[in-house]
Order: C-alpha cells, then sequence, then structure tokens
C-alpha cells in the first residue's frame, strides 16, 4: 500500500493507521515520487492527498488509471474539507473513495477492507482470464491440426469423384445420382470444418444467418435416403 502526503504529521499518521491495519506501506511525499515509486513497486492500494506541489493528486489517479494492464490499483483521495467538487473530480479522475483530514484510522480501517475485496476480485478475474486465454491458444492450435486433418480425405474424396464425373463414358442415371451426393456431403463437411476453425480461433464469435429450412431438409433428406434405401435392400 502507498500512503502519498506533502504534510510530514499527516503522512506520519496514515502511515501509523495503514500499518496498525497489518499493511505494508510504503510513504512518498509528493506526487512524482508516488509516480515514480507505484512504477517500481505496483501496490493494490494507493491513499494520496488531492493538494499536493507538482503531480497532485487528481494527476496521480489519471496516471496510475492510464498505466494500469493485468492489476487493478484501489484508488483513496484524501480531501481537506470532503466538498462535492473535490470528490466529484476525484471519481472522475480515477479514484475508487475518499477521506477526509484529519483521517480516522477506523474509517480507513474500513476502506482498506473494501480495497481488499474489490483488488481480489480483480486479481481473481485476471487469472481466469489468463487461464481462458491460455485454453483458446490450446484449442485454436488443436482445432487447427484436426481440421487439417479432416481436409486431407476429404478433398482426397472430392478429388475421385471429380475424376469419376469427368469419364467420357455416359455413366447410368443412378450412378450419376450416387456420385452428386458423394460429392455434396464431402463439401458440407469441409464447410463445417471452415467454420469450427473460425469459432475456436482466439476472438471467433457466432453469427447470424439466413438459413433455408427447405433446403437443409432436402439435403438430409438425400443424406438419409440413401441409407434407408440400402437397409430396405439388405432386408
Amino acid at each position: 500500500m502507498l500512503v502519498v502526503d506533502d504534510d510530514p504529521g499527516s503522512l506520519l499518521g496514515a502511515q501509523a493507521a495503514v500499518e496498525q491495519s497489518r499493511h505494508e506501506c510504503l510513504t512518498a511525499s509528493d506526487g512524482d515520487s508516488a509516480w515514480n515509486l507505484y512504477q517500481k513497486r505496483r501496490p493494490h492500494v494507493v491513499v494520496t492527498d488531492l493538494q499536493m506541489p507538482g503531480m497532485d493528486g487528481l494527476s496521480l489517479c489519471r496516471a496510475i488509471r492510464a498505466a494500469e494492464r493485468d492489476t487493478y490499483t484501489y484508488l483513496v483521495l484524501v480531501t481537506s474539507h470532503g466538498s462535492r467538487e473535490d470528490v466529484l473530480a476525484g471519481m472522475k479522475a480515477g479514484a475508487d473513495d475518499y477521506v477526509t483530514k484529519p483521517l480516522d484510522p477506523f474509517l480507513l480501517h474500513t476502506r482498506l477492507l473494501a480495497a481488499h475485496r474489490v483488488t481480489a476480485l480483480h486479481a481473481d478475474l485476471a487469472q481466469a482470464l489468463g487461464a481462458a486465454t491460455v485454453s483458446n491458444e490450446r484449442l485454436a492450435a488443436f482445432t487447427g491440426r484436426v481440421s487439417h486433418d479432416l481436409r486431407t480425405p476429404l478433398t482426397t474424396i472430392l478429388g475421385y469423384v471429380e475424376l469419376a464425373t469427368m469419364d467420357p463414358d455416359p455413366l447410368p442415371m443412378e450412378t450419376s445420382r450416387y456420385l452428386e451426393i458423394a460429392g455434396s456431403s464431402p463439401r458440407r463437411m469441409l464447410s463445417m470444418v471452415e467454420e469450427l476453425l473460425a469459432f475456436a480461433s482466439i476472438g471467433g464469435s457466432l453469427e447470424r444467418r439466413q438459413l433455408s429450412l427447405a433446403k437443409l431438409v432436402g439435403a438430409v433428406t438425400v443424406d438419409l435416403n440413401l441409407g434407408v434405401t440400402a437397409g430396405g435392400r439388405g432386408h
């Protein structure tokens, strides 16, 4: 935890209150020193005075918010009077809460309890996001390998079907129909493989499209009809 105040007495009192709450405490006597210390140590909580020479509390809040990446810093602004204008300006600058001077150790302790809950939640979310990102990367790699393995036999089947349809000798009507069915099914499967690969890749998302129910039913009927016909012949 980082406490920032240009008044030595206020800084010492805030430090004592923080340490009394059993938190490790870093101190800085101005905004510029606090900003340098923040970049080196990345504290979970910053309690900063509003009015300071150089970088004031609002500027410090803005700088911290702009520099955050995977972590979240809970910002508590310390004001002299707790005026509405100061509080609103602090919240707009990125502060999460505020306390007024003279600093009440009990009030600060309650703020630190809330800060712990918020920062712990953000840490859990960042960890879950990291795990999900790794999982998505593995899924994308696995899907890429599987889709490649599926493309090869499907392309081979389509190639031989096309060669059969290019035979100069006329084919029986039933054979031509079977070849047409044999070619349409792998094409649909190749399309499904491509869509699966796009969905499983990082950033993939579902996309709504118009679908002809009549065409879908017709394609399924053709696929099932061959199996039903062959089964009937077997009996």
